[in-house]
């Protein structure tokens, strides 16, 4: 039982393999640049929201509710209700305005909030911020969107973790079957390497060694 859904549709490895490049290093590229951003958002937010935790809090509070009602409540939650729309062919039109303005929700609207401490992980908001660029980019060129969905959520997980064994077992578990396990795997340790040439070390690492740091 896959928590988001079935995707339906043969996924012949050949189709799988070569997207799995261009999604794989795009889609890594993508979720090296939301950890990146993510850590200099929290580096510049944290101090003073220690200082300031009422004011701060109402201004991004403010600010990601109204980021909500434009995009539709795109920017919101984790991600896993759009998601399970993309499954289901229903809800976001993806013309190449709606699409990119979607994208640039689920990348702005999940940093401001993680970055301002508010309780979240990265797995859910990296899988949808992929799966859309997925959806996108293969619709685009007239190609499957499911597959452009399983491939999308693998490079945009191991692009924000650099961690792509984990990313394979989440994938799996949330979206699609065995057959997709090939471009998937692709995909995946493309995007980790990929990232890398926008963060020089995993998020997780880099985050905690900001809470380390001394309080000034």
């Amino acid at each position: 039982m896959f928590g988001l859904g079935l995707l339906g549709g043969p996924a012949f490895e050949s189709d799988q393999l070569a997207w799995a490049v261009p999604v794989g290093l795009l889609g890594g590229l993508l979720g090296g640049s939301f950890s990146r951003l993510l850590l200099l958002v929290s580096a510049r937010l944290l101090p003073h929201l220690r200082r300031r935790p009422l004011r701060l809090g109402l201004g991004l509070g403010g600010l990601l509710a109204a980021l909500a009602l434009v995009s539709g409540g795109s920017s919101g939650g984790d991600g896993e209700r759009l998601m399970s729309q993309l499954i289901e062919a229903t809800g976001v039109p993806f013309t190449p305005l709606g699409g990119l303005g979607v994208l640039l929700a689920r990348l702005v609207g999940p940093v401001l909030a993680l970055g301002a401490g508010i309780p979240g992980g990265l797995i859910d908001p990296a899988f949808s911020l992929g799966a859309v660029f997925g959806v996108g980019l293969l619709q685009l060129f007239g190609a499957d969107a499911h597959l452009g969905l399983a491939l999308g959520m693998a490079a945009g997980l191991a692009g924000a973790t650099q961690l792509p064994v984990m990313t394979i077992v989440f994938a799996m578990r949330l979206a699609g079957d065995q057959q997709l396990l090939p471009g998937l795997l692709l995909a995946a340790a493309l995007a980790a390497y990929a990232s890398r040439l926008v963060l020089d070390r995993p998020i997780y690492h880099a985050l905690a060694e900001l809470q380390r740091a001394p309080r000034r």
